[in-house]
């Protein structure tokens, strides 16, 4: 029997995305509708790991995909 699920985003943007992402994940479960549907059965965690990444173009590491 399933009892917990915990999620981890990863995601790499720029710094100034930072405060955009916390705030969509903060606020994303009560639109997801698979979460709508378990979390009552279920208890369902998430975090969110946010990698900083230079801006396309100014020079810096373009974004890329985080494996793990």
């Amino acid at each position: 029997m399933i009892r917990r699920i915990h999620a981890t985003y990863r995601l790499s943007a720029p710094a100034a995305a930072r405060a955009t992402a916390e705030r969509v994940h903060a606020m994303h479960a009560e639109r997801c509708p698979i979460y709508r549907s378990l979390y009552r059965a279920i208890a369902i965690t998430t975090e969110l790991q946010f990698e900083a990444v230079d801006e396309p173009g100014a020079g810096g590491a373009a974004p890329r995909e985080l494996s793990g």
